[in-house]
């Protein structure tokens, strides 16, 4: 684990992404590719169980719910402090 939030800081510092804890993303997306996986293969091949599809769908809606979490919680992450503090002295 410590390997891969090295490899995700390295990755941010190449390309220059300044959004906070983004080695949780890679997680998201993988829980809503497995999720689509799992719901796309229980929808098209015939006779597998329903569990497949519960799960799929569990799956798809948790990768999403999380990401969508995390996008809300760090949408400015990328603003300097100057730029803060101008959006908030306008609201």
């Amino acid at each position: 684990m410590v390997k891969f939030i090295e490899f995700c800081n390295q990755l941010d510092k190449r390309f220059k992404m300044s959004i906070k804890h983004s080695f949780k993303q890679p997680f998201n997306g993988l829980l809503i590719i497995l999720g689509g996986t799992l719901s796309i293969y229980a929808f098209v091949v015939p006779g597998v169980l329903i569990y497949f599809k519960i799960i799929g769908l569990i799956f798809l809606m948790v990768g999403a719910y999380r990401a969508s979490k995390h996008w809300v919680s760090h949408k400015d992450d990328h603003l300097d402090q100057k730029e803060k503090g101008d959006k908030d002295a306008a609201v």
